[in-house]
């Protein structure tokens, strides 16, 4: 037992009972810090983002970033102008003001706040002492042709994928729809219960390979390195995103692979999928949820896999806390997640997904939606609320 990497000590008693009888009791100690297939799992992972970077076109991918940046921002800019706002160089608007022209639906308040704030940390709109809101930057519909044709062009160059900024280009001139509550941003990304939309957004994008390749490169690591099949748990697996490429991967290893998330319509897509593979199975599992009560056991899982899903959290520490008790000792934890502060095109898309509210964390009165780097890597901060 004290060979095993996971533990640090390791001490067995054995004590007479009556009789003939004896009893055997062994203790252990787990092992702290980063286990071996961990430290392998993280450096084939930076070898393959390393290996990525030097296959892509880094001027034309920041380019196009940069366009998508500013398209968005010109978005929000223009609605805000299409409701009344800001028609004048003097103009000057409270919260409140903003929120009556705009109609907002309350759902949608702290999204239009962060519109604001995005707005603000870019110079495209100011904020007086007082709270109010003045100096909007020009735009309209023309300005934003001209932008999107700039995007499309480097969108070629870049090879990024098309069908991703289409749907981004939807939203956005849905945005009056959107933020009053008349359109469901689910209908555009899910038309007609189609999903070659989210299969773009979630897989088929540059990023998207790019993330799920190096995903690959970790989970396979550790797959290679385990003296038994892993049990791996996808937490909001949705459209099979991640895992239409990391199952397939993994098949020599023969994993025990919980494909999970909230809606069985999902886990019926998966199932057919992955019906090759006799090794996955599927459920319906809630992270804000308790664990044990949905069915899980603790300290049960060797990996904890959750792509493009932890910002969903209403609390991330309480969220992070119950991972670590689901897995076992020496497991790891194993995610994608934007940390961006302000990620521009999701404002005007993704960000409309009614579930991002209600956070008991420190997003509760930042308003973010996502994690910066730095909040991450201090991860004691996730739990603060004030």
């Amino acid at each position: 037992m004290r060979q095993h990497p996971a533990v640090a000590d390791a001490a067995v008693l054995l004590s007479e009972g009556n009789g003939t009888a004896s009893n055997l009791s062994a203790f252990a100690e787990l092992a702290s810090g980063v286990q071996p297939s961990a430290e392998q799992a993280r450096q084939n992972a930076q070898q393959r983002a390393r290996q990525i970077e030097q296959q892509i076109d880094g001027a034309a991918f920041r380019a196009l970033m940069e366009g998508a940046d500013r398209v968005a921002i010109l978005a929000m800019s223009d609605r805000l102008r299409c409701d009344g706002l800001f028609t004048q160089a003097a103009s000057r608007h409270s919260l409140e003001e903003i929120y009556q022209a705009t109609g907002v639906a309350e759902v949608h308040q702290r999204l239009l706040r962060r519109w604001l704030d995005g707005l603000i940390s870019v110079g495209a709109l100011q904020q007086d002492e007082q709270g109010d809101y003045h100096s909007l930057i020009a735009a309209d519909a023309e300005r934003l042709q001209q932008c999107w044709q700039e995007v499309e062009q480097w969108e070629q160059r870049a090879g990024y994928g098309s069908q991703t900024l289409h749907y981004i280009r939807v939203c956005s001139h849905c945005l009056r729809g959107l933020l009053r509550g008349e359109t469901d941003v689910r209908g555009i990304l899910f038309p007609e219960g189609e999903l070659s939309t989210a299969h773009a957004a979630y897989r088929d994008n540059l990023v998207s390979r790019s993330m799920n390749n190096i995903v690959i490169a970790a989970v396979t690591t550790l797959a290679a390195a385990s003296h038994k099949p892993l049990r791996i748990l996808e937490v909001g697996a949705g459209v099979a995103g991640t895992a239409s490429d990391l199952v397939p991967a993994l098949a020599e290893y023969r994993p025990e692979y919980w494909f999970t998330d909230l809606s069985e319509f999902f886990l019926m897509e998966a199932r057919k999928l992955f019906a090759a593979y006799p090794w996955m199975h599927y459920g319906i599992f809630d992270m804000n949820e308790d664990a044990v009560k949905q069915g899980m056991e603790m300290n049960s899982f060797d990996v904890i896999l959750c792509c493009n899903v932890l910002h969903n959290a209403c609390n991330a520490g309480e969220v992070l806390a119950q991972f670590s008790s689901l897995l076992a000792p020496g497991g790891s934890l194993v995610f994608i997640e934007p940390f961006r502060r302000h990620n521009y095109p999701l404002l005007v898309s993704m960000e409309f997904f009614p579930e991002l509210t209600g956070f008991t964390d420190l997003r509760a009165t930042t308003d973010q939606t996502f994690f910066t780097r730095e909040q991450w890597l201090c991860s004691g901060t996730l739990n603060l609320a004030t």
